[in-house]
C-alpha cells in the first residue's frame, strides 16, 4: 500500500474477528486520499497478538460490501459537510 501525492493504495475499514486478534481491511486505490475503487478486502491476522507489533499476516478475503458501502456513505459526508462550509463561509 503506498500513494504518491495522495494517489495509489491504502487500506481503510477495520472489523474485528475473534476477539479482536485478527481483523478485515479493504485495499482501495485512492485519488487526493479519497477512496474510489475498491480493489480487495483482507483478513489481517496479528502475528504476536500484540496491538504494537509488525508483524501481520494478509489472508486474502471476498470483498466486504458492508465496509464498501460504510466507506462510501462516510467520504459522502465528509465530502458534503466539506462543501457546506465553504458555501456558507466563503
Amino acid at each position: 500500500m503506498s500513494t504518491l501525492n495522495g494517489i495509489g493504495t491504502t487500506m481503510y475499514g477495520r472489523e474485528y474477528h475473534d476477539g479482536g486478534s485478527c481483523y478485515i481491511a479493504t485495499k482501495w486505490f485512492v485519488i487526493v486520499h479519497i477512496p474510489t475503487v475498491p480493489l480487495a478486502s483482507y483478513l489481517i491476522l496479528d502475528e504476536n497478538h500484540k496491538w504494537f507489533s509488525s508483524e501481520y499476516q494478509l489472508v486474502k478475503v471476498s470483498l466486504n460490501w458492508k465496509q464498501v458501502a460504510e466507506t462510501y456513505l462516510f467520504t459522502i459526508f465528509v465530502i458534503l459537510i466539506i462543501s457546506l462550509l465553504l458555501y456558507f463561509f466563503i
